[in-house]
């Protein structure tokens, strides 16, 4: 993803809900441009708070840790206003650094059911299946070292 690209999916997703989700879009920035974002969204299914969480960041930063650190600062506020969410996040099964990132920052693999089976993508010419994420308050804490000093944090509105 180049910068213009994720300036783009930033200023698209700053309308502000998107079918009934209330959407919390964060702009990473690393020296003086932007360089990704995180984008939630809140909603509310049998009485418990979930996020669904997303990110993208330009291809020369990754490897070097700022969406592992992005992505911490996102959600401890998450998990401070309400313990009880429940943070879902997706990706290709051959995304590892995605995988690993999400494994870093506390999240647990979900089994997909067979009906999530069914959503796997065609793409670069062959079928890609993906891996679904949950994430808690309980395994985010256990995940967060100790010494963890989140990033400035302002929305991007």
């Amino acid at each position: 993803m180049t910068e213009r690209e994720a300036r783009e999916n930033l200023e698209r997703l700053l309308g502000g809900s998107i079918g009934g989700f209330s959407v919390h879009p964060y702009v990473v920035v690393a020296g003086d441009r932007v360089a990704g974002s995180v984008i939630g969204q809140s909603y509310i299914y049998k009485r418990i708070p979930y996020q669904v969480l997303g990110w993208c960041l330009v291809a020369d930063l990754w490897g070097q840790g700022i969406m592992t650190q992005a992505v911490r600062t996102y959600l401890q506020p998450v998990f401070a206003q309400e313990p009880k969410t429940l943070v879902l996040s997706e990706c290709y099964a051959d995304n590892l650094r995605s995988r690993r990132l999400m494994q870093s920052v506390g999240y647990y693999q979900l089994p997909l059911r067979i009906r999530d089976r069914l959503r796997m993508l065609w793409r670069y010419n062959r079928w890609l299946d993906f891996v679904r994420y949950q994430c808690d308050q309980t395994s985010f804490d256990e995940a967060t070292p100790p010494d963890h000093v989140p990033l400035a944090r302002r929305e991007a509105r």
